[in-house]
């Protein structure tokens, strides 16, 4: 008798489910009376191939943090909003090992290829923080920039602690300085790194920046300028509308460069570190 044995489920699933995944996200938004936007990888897919691109399945969201905070409280309070699908996020789930959120569908399982654990199907949600209104100072390599480089400390606590083999590095300098982070940083629960990494993230507000990031999620912190995100316009992508910011354009050009090009043929591949299962 042939063993049960589950197989992996298809691109296209995923890409359906992410898809249904953000539809509800968007009623509770439309609710709420927040903004959100596609962002990344699903940013230039609507662009460029008007849906997913064609080698990739992910499905990138991103809130002004202001919006964020209001939709991870809401839907942690009132579950039954996202259902059948639910928030996993630092502050719902303490073993979470990730700063950004995640839109999951439970009846799907994800399994990490060097992490001891698990979620459903999702789509990602980024909080986009202001940084002020001098880029230059995130981006220097002065002892002066503490901002920077607290948070590329914690970030590498974070790994090192939630990676099950810390020995990936490019270097025996790098992996022992992970495997000595993730020992000091096991000491402590995820929400404790986290927590720090919110605090650093928050310290400028939306509205007296000129620029604004991915603060506690980009160790490079990008500055993008916060007049990009004034307004939004709606693009095709697959078979419904979805909303983007206003420059889209400059935004994409400042991340990617010529976001039109597409990679080499080498780097059309999907970067997952996980494989995804019906229950």
């Amino acid at each position: 008798m042939a063993e049960n044995i589950a197989k992996p489920v298809s691109k296209d699933e995923i890409r359906n489910v992410s898809l249904k995944i953000f539809e509800k996200v968007l009623q509770v938004c439309d609710k709420l009376d927040i903004n959100v936007w596609v962002m990344y990888g699903t940013l230039i897919g609507a662009v460029r191939h008007k849906g997913f691109i064609p080698w990739d399945d992910d499905f990138d969201l991103i809130m002004k943090r202001e919006d964020y905070d209001k939709f991870i409280a809401y839907c942690s309070k009132n579950r039954s909003a996202l259902a059948p699908y639910y928030v996993d996020h630092f502050t719902v789930n303490p073993d979470y090992p990730f700063y950004i959120a995640r839109i999951c569908d439970p009846n799907y399982v994800l399994k990490f290829d060097n992490m001891d654990y698990t979620s459903g199907i999702f789509i990602d949600l980024y909080p986009f923080d202001g940084m002020g209104n001098n880029l230059d100072y995130w981006r220097s390599k002065k002892g002066s920039n503490k901002y920077t480089r607290k948070i590329q400390l914690i970030t590498a606590l974070i790994w090192g602690r939630n990676y099950k083999n810390p020995f990936i590095g490019s270097s025996l300098p790098r992996k022992t300085v992970r495997v000595l982070l993730g020992l000091y940083a096991k000491t402590r629960p995820n929400k404790h790194w986290m927590t720090k990494l919110d605090r650093i993230a928050r310290t400028f507000t939306w509205n007296e920046s000129s620029y604004v990031a991915p603060v506690g999620w980009d160790d490079r912190v990008r500055g993008l300028k916060r007049e990009w995100f004034e307004g939004t316009t709606w693009l095709k992508f697959e078979d419904i509308m979805v909303p983007v910011p206003a420059k889209y354009k400059k935004i994409l050009k400042e991340i990617y460069g010529n976001y039109m090009e597409l990679p080499s043929k080498d780097k059309q591949v999907a970067t997952h570190y996980y494989t995804a299962y019906r229950k």
